[in-house]
Parts: structure tokens; sequence; C-alpha cells
């Protein structure tokens, strides 16, 4: 299996992944950068506090969404693979990943919620599932910073869609 290569663009908070034979990004939700410095994008500071779903930080449940959030910062994004039979199969899509960021920035409870392998030929959708394995992993490997509420750090829901495109190595 080939790994890419990840690169944070902090205006935008996209993770961007580039490697041989593809790439994948994720761009939701609006989770902010860790160099990003107060002011100087939306999503940063009391100012820009926003409604999220907030869960019980004990259980992860009771998740209910919350006004005057502040959202949680990526502080290390992990390199996700892209298995080699998916870059044979030149296996394309999103697989949409959902987990509860926990007030210590660990991700929890990473789940697929919408699989590669709804959208994938029937002959590849085995194949399709080990992308969205692969995209569980990656996730499990993130850390945030919390996100937090009158200053104190909660558990937060969130969603990642990881987009998986096969390129032509040069």
């Amino acid at each position: 299996m080939r790994t890419a290569r990840c690169l944070l663009r902090a205006a935008t908070a996209v993770l961007l992944c580039i490697g041989v034979g593809g790439y994948c990004g994720i761009a939701e939700p609006p989770i902010q950068s860790a160099n990003a410095s107060p002011g100087a994008s939306p999503g940063t500071g009391a100012a820009n506090a926003v409604s999220l779903v907030v869960c019980d930080s004990q259980t992860f449940d009771n998740c209910h969404r919350v006004e005057g959030v502040t959202r949680p910062r990526v502080l290390h994004g992990a390199t996700p693979v892209y298995p080699v039979e998916a870059q044979r199969l030149k296996l394309e899509g999103v697989s949409v990943v959902r987990l509860v960021i926990d007030t210590h920035g660990v991700p929890r409870n990473v789940t697929t919620a919408h699989s590669i392998a709804e959208t994938a030929f029937t002959s590849h959708r085995d194949v399709a599932a080990e992308v969205d394995r692969s995209a569980v992993e990656c996730v499990k490997k993130f850390r945030f910073a919390p996100a937090t509420l009158d200053g104190k750090p909660v558990a937060t829901e969130a969603t990642l869609k990881m987009t998986f495109h096969h390129t032509t190595a040069k």
C-alpha cells in the first residue's frame, strides 16, 4: 500500500494529501489549522463562535446543537493510505467519516457515515470497503485542539469528507 504526503492549508482549513497514484482531501467541518492566529480567519476567537453539535464528554452520547462554540483546530493530520488494489482499479469516490472530537482532541466513535462502496460497481465493493477502512484508520490518527464553550473544552461531533481520486504518477 502506498501512502500520501499531506499539506495543511491554514486559510481554507483544508488538508490535502497528494501521493503516487492519487490524492485524498479533507474539507469538512470547518476546522481551524493549528497555526491560524485569532482573528486571522473565520472561526477563531469568541466573536466567531458557531453552532456545533456538542456531546457528553464521558460517553460521547446525548449530542445536541449548541450556539457559541468555537471550532476545534487540527493539530496533527495523518497520512491516508490509498490501497494499491483501489489504485489499480482506478477506484474514486468520497468516504464520509463521522467522529466525536473529545475534550482532549482525540477522535472517538470514528465510523463511516457514507461509503464509497455505495456508488461502486458491485464487483469493486470489497475494494471500496477497504478504502473506507483506510479513511477511518487515517482519521483515528488525527489530533485536534478541542472545541470550546465558555472557555472550556467540549466534545463535538464532526464529519470529514475524504476524496480518493486516481492520478497518473509523473
